[in-house]
Formats: C-alpha cells, structure tokens, sequence
C-alpha cells in the first residue's frame, strides 16, 4: 500500500473514495509511477503545485512502491 495525502484544494478528489484527505492506494505490491497514481484518482496535473515522496520533492515520473507516502499540493493563495 502507498499512502496517499493532498491538501488544499485538492482533498476533494480523495474525498470521492474516503471522506478523508488521506488514503492509502493498492498497488499489488509492484512499483508504479506518481503520475499513474494521479490518473487514478482523477486529479488535473496543472492543479498540482508541489509533490513530495517520503517528504522529498518529486514528480510525476517518480517510482513509488508499498510503505511510500506521497503528498499533492495545489497552488495556494493569499491576500
């Protein structure tokens, strides 16, 4: 399993499956890419502003496998 977090406004594309900002993604115990992680949960990639793998900066390229966290941010605003 491969934990899965986004903030912002993007909790709402995780919230579909679990009413929660957090959910932990089934890959069968093989490697998959950050990118097949965001075609999964529907998220638009232009709506992401930052990811982090196990707290590091990463992309959509990046190998994920079981035990991984991975965080999305959108783009913040302020005023």
């Amino acid at each position: 399993m491969i934990k899965v977090k986004a903030y912002a406004d993007l909790t709402r594309y995780l919230t579909k499956e679990s009413g929660k900002f957090e959910v932990n993604f089934d890959n069968k115990g093989e490697e998959v890419t950050v990118e097949e992680i965001i075609n999964y949960y529907g998220i638009p990639g232009e709506k992401i502003q930052i990811i982090l793998v196990n707290g590091l900066h990463s992309d959509e390229k990046t190998i994920v496998k079981d035990g991984d966290t991975v965080v999305f941010f959108s783009p913040v605003g302020g005023g």
